[in-house]
């Protein structure tokens, strides 16, 4: 499970809103699938600024690796 969000979303022109929220998806999206992750499935939640999402519970996943 994991969660983004878009930092200062409100203080933001209600175009760039729209464009960086489809950003995010985009980057989203395009993560899960770099690594191996279905986004389709993967249950996720539009919070507005931001996405919850939670992977399919096969086995264990790095999303981060530093």
């Amino acid at each position: 499970m994991f969660a983004v969000d878009i930092t200062a979303f409100g203080d933001r022109d209600p175009d760039i809103q729209l464009y960086v929220r489809d950003a995010l998806y985009r980057i989203v999206q395009d993560s899960c699938a770099a690594a191996g992750i279905a986004w389709v499935a993967c249950h996720h939640e539009d919070r507005g600024d931001g996405i919850l999402v939670v992977t399919p519970g096969a086995g264990e996943t790095v999303l981060l690796d530093s």
